[in-house]
């Protein structure tokens, strides 16, 4: 931590205004947070007999001098481990939410279309369909529309046609691959479980939480057992009719969690 000492005084009738710097800096490099020792024992000592105010002036210079160990409390938090910092931050929470892609796991993909080339190639090579990415976009799609909402997997697949037909015995068996890909994509982001995983052990509500098509029953079969393990339920729009980013939808999960919003 790098820190700038400043000796000042009053100016004559200036003494309870606003403080003006001398030219008695020095910049000290200390790694914990605490002045160094020189500081400490012969130049703190030496400004205050002068009649000089001796403090530290935070980064970027305000015009205000922090008391000892109230100026470094942000850096602290924010270096800390991350699951230090969720339990931290949950510290007053009775529930806590997680998202469950892009934070609890992550695909091998740097985007969801990524992985919906992906399944496309594995159903090109297993079932010969050459365009099953446009067509399972265009049965989300239609599905989306009809039911005002997200649709679920099996919605989904209730408006997938192939070779001209809406039903067959093909359509199960590519549901069931879907399924198996995401379960053989997802990868548990171990520091924010860890965090997830504490605060359960403390007695709080931790849940998942998901905009999209694969329900609750599907997730547990598809997510890592250890993600799983911390969950008390799995909250997801398909099944629950509404989106993250929708009004009042937030107090709306709180209610039905029982938590107080």
């Amino acid at each position: 931590l790098s820190r700038n000492f400043d000796g000042r005084r009053p100016r004559g009738d200036d003494r309870h205004g606003q403080l003006h710097a001398l030219d008695l800096s020095t910049a000290l490099h200390v790694g914990d947070g605490r002045p160094g020792d020189l500081a400490d024992r012969r130049g703190v000592p030496v400004v205050r007999h002068g009649g000089f105010t001796a403090g530290i002036l935070p980064t970027g210079y305000p015009q205000r001098m922090d008391a000892e160990g109230s100026r470094n409390w942000t850096g602290y938090f924010t270096q800390l481990p991350l699951e230090q910092r969720l339990v931290l931050r949950a510290i007053d929470a009775d529930g806590v939410s997680f998202d469950l892609f892009d934070t609890l796991v992550t695909r091998p993909f740097l985007d969801p279309a990524g992985a919906r080339r992906y399944l496309a190639d594995v159903v090109a090579e297993q079932f010969g369909v050459l365009d099953f990415e446009a067509l399972r976009e265009r049965a989300e799609s239609i599905a989306r529309h009809k039911l005002a909402r997200d649709p679920t997997l099996h919605e989904v697949y209730d408006e997938l046609v192939i070779d001209g037909r809406t039903h067959g015995p093909n359509l199960d068996a590519l549901r069931e691959i879907e399924l198996a890909v995401e379960q053989r994509s997802l990868r548990p982001r171990a520091a924010v479980l860890a965090g997830a995983t504490r605060l359960a052990a403390t007695g709080k509500q931790v849940f998942g939480l998901s905009d999209m098509y694969l329900g609750a029953a599907d997730l547990a079969r598809v997510l890592p057992p250890e993600v799983l393990a911390p969950l008390a339920s799995i909250v997801v729009s398909c099944e629950r009719g509404r989106r993250k980013d929708e009004v009042d939808s937030w107090s709306d999960l709180a209610a039905s969690r029982g938590l107080a919003h």
